[in-house]
């Protein structure tokens, strides 16, 4: 016969259940731990701005009702009238912005959805915790307006990120509220 120590079969049992049970515990918290550091890297979001700028100095707004008035007050002023997106990074590291530009787009029975973009390319690292704005004369947005090929009904502002991603602004403009500022001289007050 065979000397026992004073362990029973049955705390054997136990003890190896106890033991599969910290294992199981111990890999989901590294698999969760592992997500959410993964998941918690830069998160970009895009505001759409206008406003006025002259020279170094400039002055932007978020979208809202009578942002028409707003302009024509930077415009009295001797600015020029901007159409901005301010990009915030909330995530907890750093983003790679590659460039910003506006968007135009129409809904047409005949080709669905038809789009264009005027932007501009840059290389800007976006700190967490971190916004930064960047704008386009109205000037240079009525010209890609007039350039295009069919006649678009929205327009808006995205911003390129370094991944390749591209985050919009969820505001947008009618196309028609920019009728003061198109196919008129430079430097001429809107009406």
């Amino acid at each position: 016969m065979r000397a026992r120590l004073g362990v029973s079969e049955g705390m054997e049992t136990w003890t190896l259940v106890v033991a599969l049970l910290g294992l199981v515990a111990a890999l989901c918290s590294l698999a969760w731990q592992a997500w959410t550091f993964m998941a918690s890297g830069a998160r970009v979001a895009a505001v759409l701005m206008v406003g006025g700028a002259r020279g170094r100095t400039w002055g932007t707004a978020p979208l809202k009702d009578g942002w028409q008035r707003g302009v024509r007050d930077f415009e009295l002023q001797g600015c020029t009238p901007v159409l901005g997106v301010t990009a915030t990074n909330t995530g907890r590291q750093a983003a790679t912005i590659r460039g910003f530009g506006t968007w135009a787009d129409t809904r047409t029975d005949e080709f669905g959805t038809l789009g264009a973009t005027l932007g501009q390319r840059l290389r800007h690292r976006l700190e967490a915790n971190d916004e930064e704005t960047w704008f386009l004369p109205f000037t240079e947005i009525t010209e890609f307006l007039d350039l295009l090929p069919f006649e678009p009904t929205r327009i808006g502002m995205e911003i390129y990120l370094g991944n390749g991603k591209t985050v919009r602004a969820p505001e947008s403009l009618l196309v028609a509220e920019l009728a003061p500022w198109r196919n008129r001289p430079d430097g001429e007050a809107g009406g």
